[in-house]
């Protein structure tokens, strides 16, 4: 997995749902799933020292299933170094 590029790369985002300092949510559409998406873009206020905490912490909420919460679809950066879920 390429942790960095371009979030429009995989999903065309649509509009944004709520946006504050700490992070913004989009609405996005997958064309490889046919279906919507939440796209959340996150500051990383730790700079690039905190990227690889990140990525172990996503890798592993990427294996949890649980009716309750959202599913994990991808995770990264962009290239302007917010961090992104999908």
């Amino acid at each position: 997995m390429a942790y960095f590029r371009d979030i429009t790369e995989q999903v065309r985002l649509e509009r944004a749902v709520s946006s504050k300092p700490g992070a913004s949510v989009w609405r996005a559409f997958d064309p490889g799933r046919g279906s919507p998406v939440a796209v959340k873009l996150i500051p990383m206020a730790g700079g690039p020292e905190d990227a690889p905490a990140f990525v172990r912490a996503m890798g592993a909420l990427q294996g949890v299933h649980h009716p309750s919460l959202p599913a994990l679809l991808d995770f990264g950066f962009t290239p302007d170094g917010k961090a992104f879920l999908v």
